[in-house]
């Protein structure tokens, strides 16, 4: 079992204007970092050939700083931030073999300054935020840049290793307090992400973290977030291919940053982007192209500045980076998308998270 491709969204998302907006401790956008072009879909594609070029992505300042609630002692293995610049690139790739629903191209997509965390969440860090969640509000709102995101459910448990042995998640502390944390449904981490002051990147914000930005001599584009060598199949670069490469623990997974991309920044690595567990995304699962794309995607004059597809508010959303699951390499490329259903349970125990902040 794992993650599965989803149908196409069919419904808008009706925003509650009477529910309360919980916005995360540190999300501050700068009013100057929302453009003036809003990506509304005026319904006329522009051919690429006609669009200005992408912007210059500016090199990431190579810091990685600590505000994670999850991480009161800062130098615990799963935490910090990288903060990202942000830029214009151009997401997805044009070639459909490269990447799965990761094309076509979409030209000139904008994301303003935010922070990433540095790794998947792990065990630990969850644990603590799981030891008081029943007495947190519940989170019913989410502010992002590009608009706000609703959550029609509450935050459900992890499934353990005593339902799936592929879970990670244990009742008390155990071996795999190291490990992401997965089996757990698109709610709760998305809750978990605003307690610990920031919440789920956007598609958008993902994809430009592992290609998007000119990094350690690397060029924006690249399929993988190392560069563009295949990973070999006995794992040298990422935890893929099931029971061919070395787990950890007894679990499917490896311990968070056991791969490192490389070459990358000193002080600004992004740990595990591909592969080990998927990471839920904010965004709705729509296709690239066709009328299906629901107003999300396709080129526009000025480009798309923040945007995050949030078209319905239950079903299907967007997950990133593979998993230890998988044997095909098309899936474990950082253009790649899968969905998987929000509010699942055993079917996401390839699917963990880690989160996000604007800036």
């Amino acid at each position: 079992m794992g993650p599965r491709p989803s149908t196409p969204l069919l419904s808008l998302l009706a925003l509650a204007a009477c529910a309360p907006e919980l916005k995360p401790g540190t999300d501050r956008a700068d009013a100057s970092a929302r453009l003036d072009v809003t990506g509304a879909d005026t319904g006329r594609d522009v051919p690429a050939a006609d669009l200005p070029r992408d912007a210059v992505v500016p090199v990431d300042a190579p810091r990685t700083v600590t505000s994670q609630t999850s991480c009161p002692e800062p130098s615990e293995v799963g935490c910090g931030l990288v903060e990202i610049a942000g830029g214009t690139f151009t997401m997805g790739v044009a070639d459909a073999l490269s990447a799965v629903e990761g094309s076509p191209e979409q030209p000139r997509i904008t994301v303003g300054p935010y922070a990433i965390d540095a790794h998947e969440v792990t065990l630990s860090r969850f644990r603590r935020f799981w030891a008081v969640a029943k007495g947190l509000p519940r989170v019913r709102t989410v502010a992002y840049p590009g608009g706000a995101v609703n959550l029609a459910e509450g935050v459900q448990e992890p499934d353990s290793t005593t339902l799936e042995a592929a879970c990670n998640w244990t009742l008390s502390p155990g071996a795999r307090e190291q490990h992401p944390v997965n089996c757990i449904n698109w709610y709760t981490a998305q809750a978990f992400c605003v307690w610990d002051g920031g919440r789920l990147p956007t598609d958008a914000e993902w994809e430009f973290a592992a290609r998007g930005r000119e990094v350690g001599g690397l060029r924006a584009g690249r399929l993988y977030p190392w560069g563009n060598e295949d990973p070999l199949p006995t794992c040298d670069r990422a935890r893929w291919n099931q029971s061919a490469c070395p787990n950890e623990d007894g679990a499917r997974t490896r311990r968070v940053g056991s791969y490192a991309p490389s070459p990358d920044l000193p002080g600004a690595r992004i740990w595990d982007l591909s592969g080990n567990i998927y990471e839920w995304t904010a965004d709705n699962l729509v296709p690239y192209e066709g009328p299906d794309r629901r107003g999300c995607w396709g080129a526009l004059p000025g480009g798309r500045v923040n945007p995050v597809c949030n078209v319905e508010e239950r079903g299907a959303r967007t997950i990133r980076g593979g998993s230890w699951f998988f044997t095909t390499l098309g899936v474990m490329r950082s253009a790649s998308r899968f969905g998987a259903e929000m509010g699942g349970s055993l079917p996401l125990y390839g699917i963990g998270l880690r989160c996000a902040r604007t800036r």
